[in-house]
């Protein structure tokens, strides 16, 4: 490309420049440049600017063409990298999702069956997660809460086995208390 701006310089610029400078030291009449044009000298000077400048725009448009082109397959191979990394992000996206939501599921899964198994009565159940996240914390409170009902529920049925102790040890001293009370009632009669 600097080639051709110097080529232009040598053949077309300078020539141009010389010939204006030339114009502009003479008077500048209809006479005068028909005198240049007369001897031809002006015309060739004109012709061989006019050819060198064809010449350089045609040379300066091929380059273009071929920038252009080269510009619009890097633009084409861009466009397909582009497509390729979303392709491809999207993919990697869609494994990670896939992989954790059935992470998640398994977790889940796991805290329901044992939920059931609880609400079913088995207080001894326990919840067994690994998972180091929000569900494990669940399964956790739904282990203490586990233990606190069985300790309740032994605590109940404590007071249970207290109370129908204590409705028995009443029953006896009802039973026992009515045939001692006519006891004591006929001594006292039969001592007055």
């Amino acid at each position: 490309m600097e080639s051709r701006f110097e080529n232009w310089l040598i053949q077309a610029a300078e020539p141009e420049i010389k010939l204006r400078k030339e114009y502009d030291q003479k008077p500048q009449s209809i006479a005068d440049v028909a005198q240049i044009l007369s001897r031809g000298d002006g015309k060739n000077r004109m012709d061989k600017i006019r050819i060198t400048m064809s010449s350089l725009s045609s040379s300066l448009e091929a380059d273009f063409r071929s920038q252009l082109k080269l510009a619009e397959e890097n633009v084409a191979y861009t466009n397909r990298i582009s497509i390729v990394v979303v392709v491809l992000s999207i993919f990697a996206i869609t494994v990670i999702v896939l992989v954790t939501s059935r992470s998640l599921l398994v977790s889940i899964n796991r805290l329901n069956r044992s939920t059931q198994l609880i609400g079913s009565g088995e207080l001894d159940h326990r919840i067994e997660l690994n998972s180091k996240d929000e569900l494990q914390e669940l399964a956790s409170s739904f282990n203490k809460m586990t233990q606190k009902l069985q300790e309740t529920q032994q605590q109940l049925l404590l007071a249970a086995k207290l109370a129908s102790i204590g409705e028995m040890a009443a029953g006896l001293d009802h039973e026992l208390n009515q045939p001692l009370e006519a006891i004591h009632l006929r001594t006292d009669m039969t001592t007055a």
